[in-house]
């Protein structure tokens, strides 16, 4: 299979769809009596004991045959941890729950194994991560009987466990963080238990509690240099993958501009690409570090009031040195093309789009400029935008296997359909975009509507009602673009009181530039749906 080269060959993303599309229909049914391996990558598993024989053959980690209630689904029972001794039966209803309910609904968008293994098994053995999945547990069950029935007793003593089974994960945590040297099995259950504490603090719906969360777990990894571990445990690389892509899909899914910027991953990379791609969620890793690290240089360049040839220099000189690191990864990730048999479509999809998103911002004409900066450095990439909206339309447009979760956005994907229905000017493009993303991210447990396709469709809607009055060059074309200057480029969001209702303040460039308020708006939605 051909890589696409680099800003070279104008047709190499279409012949990189071409050929996702013709990974997907090599895909077999996913089986349900296989090892957890087989199921995970969609292949036929011969359920050989101990390991099966084709996990053997393709070099692959055979974890056996555990089902949701930890045995083997054939054979004899798979020896794992047993709960703490002194778990109370409530507690044990907790982690019943979080098996049998939450492992099965989080996203699977690369790995299902993470979930449905190494999860349950680090909450079964690890203290602190069994708190941790309990309060969760109790938490999502809560909010579930809320929506039946606010004033039963049920959901008060429900609540009550979340607090209880919170505190005490706290503690373990606490403990864990005063050893005089911290391993890296210490360091994965703090981040792994920070995630659960990440899911808690969006509970009802705090941004600043939640992305406060996620930003200081960023800091521990990038103090830590987790990526130096990532070959020590299947964990670790999971929670870098999990944590590299969600403050940046926090800040996105929601559009909020935070106080401080994800910062770029330079160390990270050079580290990283000193080895080979071992798997689809390393390639992604990467690129995310690279797409990440690019939009904090673009994103400081086009908030400024003005930018001269130098700032454009330097800007470009950054890029510079991230084209490389993409070039390096575009050769790196043809060879796990060519060395793994079947991809993951939904990850390939996503890297895919990701990679044309990427080669945008890459080649984005970059200008000085006295007041603002023009909107039409976009418009050369109308085609561009196009291709990677129908890979992300066909992907989730695509038949679910009922082995699989509901059709969801995954999250790469959601967002990388917000960066088109941000940046392209195309209306027709933008307004499918927001309509595609009102239809796949569904409501929330207790049916309020999901927070980010009505944010997005509000923003829409200011940007293009400032035709009728811009004074701009080049101006605002009523049913064809938005200038830069009405733009919408930052977005601050407060949690008002203990309900699910938001205000939104959107500030246009403009706003920014000439120091005026934002236009502010109130939302009753879930946060992230």
């Amino acid at each position: 299979m051909e890589s696409p080269p680099y800003a070279r060959d104008p047709g190499s993303t279409a012949s990189l769809e071409q050929q996702l599309t013709v990974r997907r229909k090599r895909w077999a049914p996913r089986v349900r009596t296989g090892c957890w391996t087989c199921r995970s990558r969609r292949v036929k598993c011969d359920e050989a004991k101990p390991s099966c024989v084709r996990c053997q053959k393709s070099n692959q980690n055979c974890t056996g045959y555990l089902d949701a209630r930890g045995r083997d689904s054939r054979g004899p029972p798979r020896p794992l941890a047993i709960a703490p001794a002194d778990s109370s039966s409530e507690e044990l209803r907790l982690n019943r729950h979080f098996i049998h309910h939450l492992t099965e609904s989080v996203s699977k968008e690369f790995n299902c194994e993470f979930w449905r293994h190494h999860i349950p098994q680090f909450a079964l053995s690890v203290p602190a991560i069994w708190h941790a999945t309990n309060a969760v547990s109790a938490l999502a069950w809560a909010a579930k009987e809320a929506s039946k029935d606010p004033e039963a007793d049920a959901c008060a003593q429900l609540y009550k466990q979340a607090v209880v089974q919170h505190s005490a994960s706290m503690n373990h945590i606490l403990r864990l963080t005063t050893k005089h040297a911290v391993s890296v099995q210490d360091k994965t259950v703090i981040l792994l238990a920070n995630f659960f504490f990440c899911a808690l603090a969006a509970h009802p719906g705090n941004i600043d509690n939640f992305m406060a969360m996620h930003k200081r777990t960023v800091v521990l990894i990038r103090y830590w240099r987790l990526w130096e571990s990532i070959d020590s445990s299947p964990e670790v690389l999971q929670l870098l993958f999990l944590f590299i892509k969600s403050v940046r899909i926090c800040e996105e899914s929601l559009l909020i501009t935070t106080l401080a910027s994800s910062g770029d991953w330079q160390d990270a990379l050079v580290c990283l690409q000193k080895r080979p791609l071992s798997s689809i969620i390393t390639a992604h890793i990467e690129l995310e570090m690279i797409w990440i690290s690019l939009r904090v240089i673009l994103d400081a360049l086009q908030l400024q009031s003005s930018a001269t040839a130098l700032d454009v220099a330097a800007a470009n000189m950054r890029r510079a040195v991230l084209q490389a690191k993409f070039i390096l990864w575009e050769e790196r990730y043809k060879a796990l093309v060519l060395s793994t048999p079947n991809l993951h479509p939904l990850g390939a999809a996503a890297l895919s789009v990701r990679y044309i998103l990427t080669r945008i911002c890459l080649k984005l004409r970059l200008k000085p400029f006295e007041r603002v900066g023009e909107e039409t450095c976009w418009d050369p990439f109308e085609k561009d935008f196009d291709k990677a909206w129908c890979i992300i339309a066909d992907t989730l447009r695509a038949p679910i296997s009922q082995d699989v979760a509901p059709a969801r956005f995954r999250p790469s994907l959601r967002n990388s359909l917000l960066f088109i229905a941000r940046y392209c000017r195309k209306k027709a493009l933008r307004q499918e975009a927001a309509a595609l993303l009102r239809f796949e991210v569904s409501n929330g447990p207790s049916g309020q509507p999901p927070a980010t396709p009505l944010l997005i469709e509000s923003i829409i809607a200011l940007e293009e009602g400032q035709a009728g009055k811009c004074c701009q060059a080049p101006k605002c074309r009523p049913g064809e673009y938005v200038c830069n200057w009405h733009r919408v480029a930052k977005v601050h969001a407060t949690s008002l009181a203990e309900s699910r209702l938001h205000e939104f303040e959107c500030l246009t460039v403009g706003n920014i530039v000439s120091g005026r308020p934002g236009t502010k708006f109130r939302l009753t939605a879930v946060l992230l749906a």
